[in-house]
């Protein structure tokens, strides 16, 4: 969970405004940079409550069906974080693009 956290605040400490300015398109409710921070709360409440599933069944809970929730909500979180990571890479290369283009070239985020 850590790893999540701290990949969100990585982009946000290195954001040049340029990157920032492409990502939040001008605050829009559905801008790229919503989508990525609601796509890793969704990572976080994933990993939550994997965690507390392990927590819950190593207190002795021995319920068959718990625990195939368990492990179901385990591997749902795995494949979550193949899509999370690729969405921070992304967010990478528009961030990479943006910090160097020139205002007005089109490449900015200036675009409606």
């Amino acid at each position: 969970m850590g790893f999540s956290i701290a990949g969100m605040a990585i982009m946000l400490a290195f954001s040049h405004p340029e990157s920032l300015r492409a990502i939040t398109q001008k605050g829009k409710e559905t801008s790229y940079f919503v989508k990525v921070s609601a796509n890793l709360c969704h990572f976080l409440v994933a990993q939550i409550v994997a965690l507390l599933c392990a927590v819950i069944r190593k207190s002795g809970l021995d319920w068959s069906p718990f625990s195939y929730f368990g492990v179901l909500t385990l591997l749902y979180a795995v494949f979550v974080s193949i899509g999370a990571a690729g969405q921070l890479f992304n967010t990478a290369i528009i961030m990479n693009k943006a910090a160097w283009s020139k205002p007005g070239d089109g490449n900015s985020g200036d675009k409606k």
